[in-house]
C-alpha cells in the first residue's frame, strides 16, 4: 500500500471527523439556547413595554402556572447542566413576588 495513495476509507474518516465536530459543538449551542430563552421569557413577562406582568399574568389565566411550571424546571436544568460543566450561569428570576394558585392562575403579591 503506498502512503501516496489515499486508502478509501480516508475519505469516511474526514466525513466522521467533521461529524464529530459538529456533534461536539451542538451541546454549547443548545445551552446557549436555552439560556437565552430562559432569560428573555423573563425579560418578556417582567418587562414588557405593551403589557404590564399583571395584565399579562391575566391573559395567560390558568395556563400560566403551566408556563411558571415549565419555566423553573428548565432553569434548574440549565442551572445543573452549568454545574456539571463548570460553566458560570446566573438565572434571571422574577423581579415580583406571585402567588402560584391550585387553578393554574398565577398573580402578583401585593
Amino acid at each position: 500500500m503506498s502512503l501516496l495513495v489515499n486508502p478509501p476509507s480516508s475519505n469516511n474518516f474526514i466525513h466522521a471527523q467533521n461529524i464529530a465536530q459538529s456533534l461536539l459543538g451542538m451541546p454549547a449551542a443548545r445551552f446557549a439556547e436555552l439560556s437565552y430563552f430562559q432569560k428573555n421569557s423573563i425579560d418578556i413577562l417582567w418587562n414588557n413595554w405593551q403589557a404590564t406582568p399583571a395584565e399579562i399574568l391575566s391573559a395567560l389565566d390558568t395556563n400560566a402556572g403551566a408556563l411558571f411550571d415549565f419555566h423553573a424546571a428548565l432553569t434548574l436544568f440549565i442551572a445543573q447542566l452549568a454545574a456539571t460543566n463548570g460553566v458560570d450561569y446566573t438565572p434571571a428570576l422574577p423581579p415580583l413576588a406571585y402567588t402560584r394558585h391550585e387553578d393554574g392562575r398565577v398573580t402578583l403579591v401585593e
